[in-house]
């Protein structure tokens, strides 16, 4: 199967996860086929790709003020 050309946008100062880029690459291009099953699978895998990117949770904000521990 051929690969999705994907192109980089130099205007984006967007940088993708190798993982993330490597997924991209394994997009057929537009108009080829692509099956309702492989298309499940890949976005298993970018769902559980996105687990181990980003944190599930937000972060604390950092303060300036040091914490109270019950004083």
């Amino acid at each position: 199967m051929p690969k999705a050309k994907i192109e980089n946008n130099h205007d984006n100062d967007m940088e993708l996860d190798p993982i993330i880029s490597a997924l991209l690459e394994h997009l057929p291009p537009p108009g080829d086929y692509f099956s309702k099953e492989d298309r499940k699978l890949w976005l298993q895998i970018v769902e559980l790709s996105f687990d181990l990117i980003y944190d599930n949770e937000p972060q604390p904000m950092a303060t300036d003020e040091p914490e109270l521990h019950g004083h």
